[in-house]
């Protein structure tokens, strides 16, 4: 483990991440500042379009400020910094401790990040799994008026895709699963009741 945290793509990703702090907030505030610019003269669209470019630009930067980083040498390996006409065995105790406090937390800070990351991506698995089951789960038949009363809504919305209504009790609220094959999960209660 301690090999993998001396690697210069964990400098660099650390330096990242620490990066992506100050271009975050950079991000939302150009964001809040176009929403409060715009007002209430933009439409709905308009605000969905403000917010996508912010929702990029919170995606691209850390991958340009890694690709920046990996470019200028910022990061560069201890044994790249040492001149290369003079290359002398050196013993490990040669190198002096690293005293920058940053750069002693960056090991700890891609790990932090890491099992954040894995956090967040092992609840977003159990979510979706919980949401294939609940969509596999029994249903109970529903009328076929209000099958038609839901057609003619997503008719009028210009919804492109078919949705399908389902009742079943393991819902509290009416709940939409899935985009491709769109269902719309209700209450045996409202439905059927």
């Amino acid at each position: 483990m301690i090999t993998l945290l001396s690697q210069p793509w964990t400098e660099r990703l650390g330096w990242t991440l620490l990066h992506f702090l100050w271009q975050g907030i950079l991000v939302v505030a150009l964001y809040a500042l176009a929403r409060a610019l715009a007002g209430d003269r933009i439409s709905a669209r308009g605000r969905y379009a403000i917010a996508c470019a912010s929702l990029l630009a919170m995606t691209v930067a850390p991958a340009l400020t890694y690709w920046w980083l990996g470019n200028s040498g910022h990061a560069a390996p201890i044994g790249d910094l040492v001149d290369s006409g003079v290359r002398q065995p050196v013993p490990a105790m040669a190198y002096s401790p690293v005293y920058d406090p940053w750069q002693q937390a960056l090991p700890w800070i891609v790990m932090a990040w890491f099992a954040g990351a894995t956090t967040c991506s092992l609840r977003l698995l159990m979510g979706f799994i919980s949401a294939a089951a609940l969509r596999r789960s029994r249903h109970v038949p529903v009328l076929a008026e209000w099958q038609q009363t839901l057609d003619r809504l997503i008719e009028r919305m210009h919804v492109s895709r078919s949705v399908r209504l389902l009742a079943t009790d393991q819902v509290d609220s009416p709940s939409v699963i899935g985009w491709l094959r769109p269902v719309i999960l209700a209450p045996v209660a409202v439905l059927c009741g």
